[in-house]
């Protein structure tokens, strides 16, 4: 299988790892490692484990804003009591994030995210509930909330929640 994803498709999208969903353009192969214009490689046994052939639009495997090679947190700066923050950009081989994943101990922590979304007022949803059916109505308002969930939204609201629960933890 590997053979014919070297020579068919040009463009491959990471289906594990932490580059998940970033899609690759076969560069070339020496044999042992295939490489790719981003200056990324993998050894070329291992691509069929770790990537699938793009064929038109890519998969989405997580939010785009996760898909970026850094990410920035707002992080209060410690010891200071103004409300200044300061953006520091965390790259995916950070040491500090490689120590993070390995960790087996945790304690759970929970970081509500509230979203605002519409659905129809009781007697709409009553009207088109009795004239579709219960279970037609309720697949179709879970897909109409569904649609309502921008992942943009989400990450700026879980960035917001965040930030107050590092400054919690803190205290």
């Amino acid at each position: 299988m590997s053979e014919e994803i070297k020579l068919n498709p040009k463009k491959l999208q990471w289906a594990k790892s932490e580059k998940i969903g970033q899609v690759e353009t076969i560069k070339g192969s020496d044999g042992k490692w295939t490489v790719f214009e981003s200056g990324n490689r993998v050894d070329t046994s291992l691509l069929g484990e770790y990537l699938i052939p793009v064929e038109g639009t890519p998969l989405s495997f997580v939010s785009e804003h996760v898909q970026q090679s850094t990410t920035s947190l707002s992080l209060k700066t410690s010891g200071s009591s103004t409300p200044n923050t300061q953006n520091l950009a965390v790259s995916r081989d950070s040491p500090v994030l490689a120590l993070l994943r390995k960790i087996e101990d945790f304690d759970t922590h929970r970081i509500l995210i509230e979203v605002n979304v519409n659905i129809p007022k009781k007697n709409v949803s009553d009207l088109i509930s009795s004239t579709f059916g219960r279970g037609e109505f309720d697949a179709a308002l879970e897909l109409f909330i569904t649609e309502q969930v921008n992942d943009v939204i989400l990450v700026r609201d879980f960035k917001e929640k965040f930030d107050v629960f590092l400054k919690n933890l803190k205290e």
